[in-house]
């Protein structure tokens, strides 16, 4: 049973700027099994690009990505669904889903032969990656960020709305469900540091600026991105670490007004304005025992990224990714497989032009010290 974190915010402020702290007291304290022991070393540590594959035309809306298996990823696209490909020469493999129907949608997880999409503005599908294939769809949320999945069980930032319409009366930011319940039993664990209505997610949660993502062991890590923290639970949900965001250089709170949120939600253009001028948080992955936190950071003719990882000794030195694009408006996905981490580049542009660059996988095997 995950314990809501209410008031977790105001927890994460009282933090020294840059260092991790365990929680005190006995009721948070990490038990024997579940301490992180040290964090892989990071300084020196350089990743080597060794395979990138152009996607097809017809996957241009692909947006996020898991591995399937060593030589496979899955892929969500959209209006194709999650789709199988090969990461070498060859075509997609097959589509997920009994009698075709895949689920269909922007934001993938994948746990225990289940591999499940959510579309921003709430619906959530899943489909069972081997016979029976079965398939389910629901709605927990009015609006998703980001969500993962283990073991039958998910976590999700994003927001709801109340019987009567109004946006998070209960501030709720970041949610629990489970599968077997068709997400209909989700309750809040985080709330919004502005308390009900949660304005800082209606304002900026179509700039997709937060990330969670399991642990093989149930942990999981969280980032809101509408405001300040990274936070590492464990599998019982007791809070094992917090971090203070404001020194790692990306934008970590919404301080957009509703003059300023308006157009940004209505039009893609007017969001890649916006990203151009500033840093964000695109993914969050697993390092070792630790969360690793992957930074968009925009520059005169494009984007990069890079690699930061998260320990009790505070965050570590940035670890350049060897990946670039030439479009302010793409983001990267990543899933991290051993010492291979897999990518996807794609641009989150406006659904009428035709991207400036392709989507694109792209391979990096971590190369230890150069």
């Amino acid at each position: 049973m995950i314990v809501p974190a209410r008031n977790l915010h105001s927890f994460s402020t009282g933090l020294a700027a840059g260092l991790v702290l365990a929680v005190c007291g006995a009721a948070h304290a990490a038990s024997p099994t579940t301490a992180a022991t040290a964090a892989p070393e990071v300084a020196g540590d350089h990743f080597e690009v060794v395979l990138e594959r152009p996607l097809p035309a017809d996957l241009r809306f692909a947006s996020d990505v898991r591995w399937a298996s060593d030589d496979a990823v899955w892929v969500a696209a959209g209006p194709r669904g999650v789709l199988e490909v090969p990461l070498g020469a060859g075509p997609v493999r097959r589509r997920l889903g009994a009698g075709g129907e895949p689920p269909d949608g922007l934001l993938l997880a994948a746990s225990d032969g289940m591999v499940a999409a959510a579309v921003g503005f709430g619906p959530v599908s899943w489909a069972r990656t081997s016979p029976p294939n079965t398939t389910g769809r629901s709605s927990p949320l009015a609006t998703i960020v980001d969500f993962d999945l283990w073991q039958g069980r998910a976590v999700f930032l994003g927001a709801r709305r109340g019987a009567d319409g109004t946006w998070s009366p209960d501030g709720g930011i970041l949610w629990t469900g489970s599968l077997a319940n068709d997400f209909a039993d989700v309750e809040a664990l985080m709330y919004s540091e502005s308390g009900a209505r949660a304005e800082e997610m209606a304002r900026c949660g179509i700039l997709g600026l937060g990330a969670v993502r399991f642990f093989a062991d149930g942990r999981y890590a969280i980032v809101p991105g509408v405001q300040p923290g990274a936070f590492l639970y464990a599998a019982d949900g007791k809070l094992l670490h917090a971090w203070k965001t404001e020194s790692l250089g990306f934008y970590d709170r919404c301080d957009l007004d509703w003059d300023e949120a308006r157009p940004v939600k209505r039009d893609p253009r007017a969001r890649i304005r916006w990203w151009r001028s500033h840093s964000t948080l695109d993914e969050v992955v697993p390092w070792g025992e630790w969360p690793a936190l992957i930074v968009r950071r925009p520059r005169a003719d494009g984007t990069s990224w890079q690699l930061v990882v998260l320990s009790d000794g505070g965050d570590g030195e940035p670890i350049d990714l060897p990946i670039s694009s030439a479009s302010t408006g793409s983001h990267l996905k990543a899933d991290l497989r051993g010492d291979r981490l897999v990518v996807l580049v794609a641009e989150f542009g406006p659904p009428d032009e035709p991207p400036q660059e392709p989507p694109r996988l792209v391979v990096l095997q971590r190369a230890g010290r150069r």
